[in-house]
Parts: C-alpha cells; structure tokens; sequence
C-alpha cells in the first residue's frame, strides 16, 4: 500500500531560529530548504499503534530515480542536527553537503550547502554519493510512502516480560 499525496507533511507550529543555529554553526541553510523548514515541522508516515503502544518503524518513505532506484528514509531530521553531524563523514565535508533524513540502518538524504550545489539533494549509503534531485520541492514531489509489509499486525508479537516487538518469520 502506498501513499503518493502530501498529506504526510506537517506544518510548523514553533518559530525556529534559524539565524540563531546559522550563527552557532558558522554555517548558511540553502535558501529554498530555508523556506520549506520555516513552513514544515517534519514529514510523518502513518504509525500503528497496538496495545496503546505506538511502533514508528512500521513504515518508511521511498524516492525512485528515472532508474528506478530507490533511496529509503524515515524521517527529517532536525535542523540542529543536520548542521551539527554536517562533518561527521569525510565525503559529506568534501562535497559540502549535510544530511538532512533519518534512517536506521544507514544512507541518508543530503542537501548541498556550497556555492556549486546549494539546495541540491544526494543520497548516500555504500556506493558513495549520487544526486537526487535539485531542491527539497521537487524532491517531495516524487516521493512515495510505503508501508512495510513485513511488519503488519499479524507478523508481530512480544513475549511476557520484552519491551520490545519481535516479527514472526
């Protein structure tokens, strides 16, 4: 099952003080990922809840290039974030870039911050650094939410005393 609409994207309800994090990080954010983070919070995929417990890991976002290669991710990550880790890999400070999603089992989405390739989108996991689109718009735009089949209701269940779901294989 997939999701192709915006209805994934949430609008900011706090002011975020990007001069203040630009200043502490010595860094500028790309004009046009300026504009989408002072209107957008974070982009959320639907989270299912069983037992009153909500899972988040039961879902994930898709980008397929004109190839149809995919590039996962789970979520935005904070600003904050995103300007702190920025020089966290050597090919990300080499290209200028900082990432800007979340997945847990690596590869990220980067946004570029240098004169070259300011606002433009890479994604990176083993194979090194590709482009993906030119700016955060257009990325959204050819983006997909999937849910991950594996996980539906009936693959999971805890033993007594585990805080955590496991998946019957």
């Amino acid at each position: 099952m997939q999701k192709s609409s915006a209805e994934f994207i949430v609008f900011r309800k706090n002011e975020l003080d990007i001069l203040g994090l630009e200043e502490r990080y010595g860094i500028s954010v790309p004009p046009i990922y300026r504009s989408f983070i002072e209107v957008f919070d974070t982009i959320l995929g639907d989270v299912v809840k069983l037992n009153s417990e909500e899972l988040d890991t039961l879902s994930y976002y898709i980008y397929l290039d004109e190839k149809g290669n995919d590039s996962l991710f789970e979520d935005l990550m904070d600003l904050e974030d995103s300007l702190k880790f920025r020089n966290s890999s050597d090919i990300w400070v080499e290209n200028s870039v900082m990432p800007i999603t979340e997945h847990s089992h690596g590869g990220t989405i980067l946004i570029g911050y240098s004169e070259a390739n300011c606002d433009r989108l890479y994604y990176q996991y083993d194979d090194g650094l590709k482009f993906v689109e030119n700016n955060i718009y257009t990325f959204l735009r050819n983006l997909r939410f999937e849910y991950n089949e594996s996980y539906l209701k009936s693959n999971l269940y805890k033993n007594y005393g585990d805080d955590f779901w496991r998946i019957h294989e």
